[in-house]
């Protein structure tokens, strides 16, 4: 179970859609004052990650597997074009890293070779979902508590529609574009002004490529729980089906579940969901009792237990050292990165 209060649960539901914490105080029905509060002390429980369509954008997630390498580890830590996070994998005995890319498509293969290793697995991913408390269906507050109703997880399987995006004009993303993403993606409603500040340009500017380029593309604002009152080890799950349409719906099925951290479907295994949940012990029989009795699915593998904290997370997609300074040329108009 996971410690929430009704209106904890009230802001959480008017979260995905929203921009700012007026947004939310309008769809929760509080102030914004006390929603800001709220967010505040509730971030000690929940992550909030600002989703996109990364395909309109240009981009293509990366999941890698690898063997453990130090070596590995200590360039990652120097910095990595594009990387997210690395994480410690168990399968088995063995340690494994599980790696999360985010390069332009047309990089990947070059970001891939600057790892410097053979993968042993590589995922491309095409749809990834998280966590909705918008997405009625699982879910309800009692005593303080958020209650899942796993009994009623076959039922809702069985109403779920394949998942799918609504098309949007793609971009290509500038360097600006790419920061106030991995700044978004780590906290939805950190202020343009904040990320202007670090860049060392204006609001006017950063503003600009916000509402013009990276809103175009935003989904939703997904919700990880960090904070269960069991013990709920992230397991890296792939489950396969019958048929690419039944993949679909376990998408749809994952963004009602609050033990989705990430789910997705790829490029290469059409016939299979893959996913990182966060399932409380007590919950694993009767999760494996209801997808037993869920239409096409035909096999589930754990294929990894893995660390929750990062071993490396960047906090920038490309060089320290290059974005010391952005800036736009007054003359030409020009966006370019240097270094200082």
């Amino acid at each position: 179970m996971i410690r929430i209060s009704k209106s904890d649960l009230r802001i959480l539901k008017a979260l995905p859609r929203a921009l700012n914490y007026s947004e939310i105080s309008r769809g929760a029905g509080f102030s914004q004052p006390y929603v800001s509060n709220k967010i505040k002390s509730m971030r000690n429980r929940f992550d909030f990650v600002f989703k996109v369509d990364f395909w309109s954008m240009s981009l293509l997630p990366l999941v890698v597997v690898t063997e453990y390498d130090p070596g590995l580890l200590r360039k990652a830590e120097r910095h990595v074009p594009y990387l997210r996070t690395v994480r410690l994998m168990y399968r088995g005995l063995r340690k494994k890293l599980l790696i999360e890319l985010l390069p332009p498509r047309d990089r990947a293969d070059e970001v891939l070779d600057v790892l410097g290793v053979k993968p042993l697995e590589v995922y491309r991913l095409r749809f990834e979902v998280m966590w909705r408390p918008d997405k009625d269906g699982l879910i309800e507050s009692r005593d303080n508590k958020l209650v899942v109703r796993l009994e009623k997880l076959s039922e809702v399987f069985r109403k779920c529609k394949e998942y799918r995006e609504a098309e949007r004009r793609i971009i290509r993303p500038d360097d600006i574009d790419m920061v106030i993403l991995w700044k978004k993606m780590d906290f939805p409603f950190i202020p343009l002004a904040s990320i202007g500040r670090v860049l060392d340009i204006s609001q006017q500017l950063i503003s600009y490529h916000f509402r013009h380029h990276v809103l175009s593309q935003w989904m939703y604002n997904g919700v990880r729980v960090k904070s269960f009152l069991e013990p709920a080890p992230l397991l890296f799950v792939r489950i396969d089906v019958s048929a690419p349409r039944y993949a679909l719906k376990l998408l749809e099925l994952a963004m009602k579940l609050p033990y989705t951290y990430s789910a997705f479907v790829t490029y290469d295994m059409p016939k299979s969901a893959l996913a990182l949940l966060r399932i409380p012990c007590n919950d694993y029989s009767s999760i494996l009792s209801q997808l037993s009795e869920m239409e096409g699915l035909e096999n589930l593998e754990i294929l990894g237990l893995v660390e929750l904290e990062p071993l490396v997370k960047s906090d920038y997609p490309f060089e320290p050292e290059a974005l010391l300074k952005i800036f736009t040329s007054r003359s030409r108009r020009e966006i370019r990165v240097i270094e200082v």
